[in-house]
């Protein structure tokens, strides 16, 4: 093992960092991030976990003066962490980090907007925070040996996003390079969570708790709690230790030369990031052909045989957790309604006697060697015979494609207009744009708490 500590180097890299010296690419690509970040948690009630997960939040926290997402009630700092977590990650639609299966939002911005409002820190200070969470978690998550790492059935959210959080945290208090390596071991020893839990709403809660184990890091460091030097490293149960082997070396490469927070992918649609491009392939037949939902007879969907594997299982979804990983439904949706937005993951959808007619009557679900496991062929039938066909090999949000301002605004009037309303998710969108400009965060929380609604 080498001698290099990445959590030694990283605490030292974010605890020195100056937004201002960011390139223009990155800090834009945090930005959206941190807009993608607040939309999702807008749409949050859409999914039928939130509301218990709420309650418990509200049990284990209480009242406070900390904001939530979609919500004009005050919480706990901690329980507005953790139910932000929540809330973002609520209806799968928040971003990924493609070789780790990484999810750092949801762990990052909680405790960043917890203390930055507490503390009344200015809309650059957050960027910043939210620059340094995603880009450590991201570093930390490329250097382990992604293959034994998953065969041990480890899940990113639950075991490496903590460290997001943690450096976001010790980013806003402005701590030291000592006391912020001291926040990332904190947060290293309430790294948890596994891929049993596939399938239910607790791969979720791994965020959520992530999210919490960042803010318990910050805050415990900042007042002189102490961690492993070598939380990592460490012979005796350090990360690349007892979860896989890593290179660190690997995780540090060019820090702070390349931003490896460029490469997190952004979805444009409620779902398992498996299925962007089935649902994007579903979309653009419906935009290019033109046809009604009386229109189609039939579809059929071609997709990796490894996808197809791995999503047969929510093939007739009884929740809408299982119709967000529904192919099946996800098209059928799709092609109805020909976008698919959070509020039509819901029960009256998933239940809708036609639409379970036609997920499982017409469509067809193929394994297809040819196809990569980023992509997807979706042919549809119209009454009279003729094809419809769109191809996609890259979804639209993927660092290889990424998604443009009109794509992402979209998004975010179909998860939040419902919520806020249109003319205030415009504003949203306009003052996130420009958060390095906003003094502080109060106008921007009033519209995330709906108070215009």
């Amino acid at each position: 093992m080498t001698e290099v500590e990445p959590t030694e180097v990283l605490a030292t890299f974010f605890s020195d960092l100056d937004v201002t010296t960011v390139p223009a690419s990155t800090r834009d690509h945090a930005i959206d991030l941190l807009l993608d970040a607040f939309v999702c948690g807008l749409a949050a009630d859409h999914a039928e976990d939130t509301a218990p997960f709420s309650a418990v939040a509200d049990s284990v926290g209480g009242p406070g003066s900390s904001s939530i997402i979609g919500d004009d009630r005050r919480r706990s700092i901690a329980g507005a962490v953790l139910l932000n977590g929540f809330r973002i990650t609520a209806v799968t639609a928040c971003d990924v980090y493609p070789p780790a299966e990484l999810h750092s939002t949801p762990a990052v911005v909680p405790p960043a907007l917890a203390i930055a409002e507490r503390d009344g820190a200015s809309g650059q200070d957050l960027l910043q925070a939210v620059i340094a969470g995603v880009e450590t978690a991201v570093r930390l998550a490329s250097a382990f040996d992604r293959a034994e790492y998953r065969a041990r059935g480890w899940h990113s959210p639950g075991v490496i996003a903590p460290f997001g959080g943690a450096a976001a945290v010790a980013s806003l208090l402005k701590l030291d390079a000592s006391r912020s390596r001291d926040a990332l071991a904190i947060a290293a020893s309430q790294a948890a969570g596994t891929w049993v839990q596939r399938g239910t709403p607790t791969v979720k809660f791994h965020q959520a708790r992530a999210a919490l184990a960042g803010l318990m890091g910050g805050l415990l460091a900042a007042e002189g709690f102490t961690g492993s030097a070598r939380v990592m490293t460490g012979a005796e149960g350090g990360m690349f230790v007892a979860y896989a082997r890593g290179t660190p070396s690997a995780g540090l490469d060019q820090l702070g030369d390349t931003w490896l927070l460029e490469q997190v992918s952004l979805r444009l649609w409620p779902g398992s990031a498996r299925l962007q491009p089935v649902i994007a392939a579903a979309a653009e037949v419906i935009r290019t052909s033109g046809l009604a939902w009386g229109d189609i007879e039939r579809a059929e969907v071609r997709v990796a045989p490894s996808v197809a594997k791995a999503q047969a299982w929510a093939a007739e979804p009884t929740s809408t957790f299982e119709a967000l990983a529904s192919i099946q439904y996800s098209v059928a949706a799709t092609l109805r309604y020909g976008a698919a937005a959070p509020a039509r993951f819901t029960e009256s959808g998933y239940t809708d006697p036609e639409l379970r007619t036609f997920m499982t009557d017409r469509i067809v679900v193929v394994g297809d060697e040819a196809i990569e496991a980023q992509g997807a062929r979706v042919t549809v039938t119209a009454v009279g015979g003729s094809r419809h066909e769109a191809v996609v090999d890259v979804p639209p949000g993927d660092p290889r494609r990424p998604a443009t301002r009109a794509e992402l605004e979209h998004k975010a009037h179909l998860f939040a207009d419902d919520r806020i309303g249109r003319a205030e998710v415009d504003e949203l969108i306009t003052r996130v744009r420009a958060i390095e400009d906003e003094p502080d965060l109060g106008g921007i929380l009033g519209l995330l708490r709906g108070e215009g609604a």
